[in-house]
């Protein structure tokens, strides 16, 4: 199934492989042994490897670019920095939340729409008819 998602699991092993938190790269070489287990378990493995290289590769990249950030603003601007991103997203995040209608005002709203009308007469002849049939 593509995306290896299952809509018909019931338990989360059924998702597929799980390995506790191990280190695929030890002192940036990457573990064959710990490879080989994740590729045995999926599908299109020649494929997935290249996705787990470039994620890799972005990670040594980010780490990259961290250091050269501390090096020329200094550690504590930079954490100073990343707790500003942290704090406005969350501002963010809250004022996008607050302004989802809350469940009561859109029942209200959408309660008469002709999918809930037919659904509701629907719903009305079902009733009578299994009374009628007691």
């Amino acid at each position: 199934m593509p995306g290896g998602f299952s809509a018909n699991a019931t338990e989360v092993e059924q998702e597929g492989l799980r390995l506790p938190p191990v280190k695929l790269y030890k002192r940036g070489v990457l573990d064959q042994e710990i490879l080989s287990i994740i590729l045995s378990n999926i599908r299109i493995a020649d494929q997935r490897i290249g996705d787990i290289k470039a994620q890799a590769a972005a990670l040594a990249i980010g780490e990259k670019r961290l250091a050269a950030l501390v090096d020329r603003y200094g550690a504590d601007t930079v954490e100073q920095a990343i707790g500003e991103l942290k704090a406005r997203a969350a501002q963010q995040m809250r004022a996008k939340i607050a302004a989802i209608p809350d469940a009561a005002t859109t029942r209200a709203r959408h309660s008469w729409t002709p999918m809930a009308w037919s659904m509701s007469r629907c719903a009305s002849r079902c009733a009578s008819t299994s009374a009628a049939k007691r």
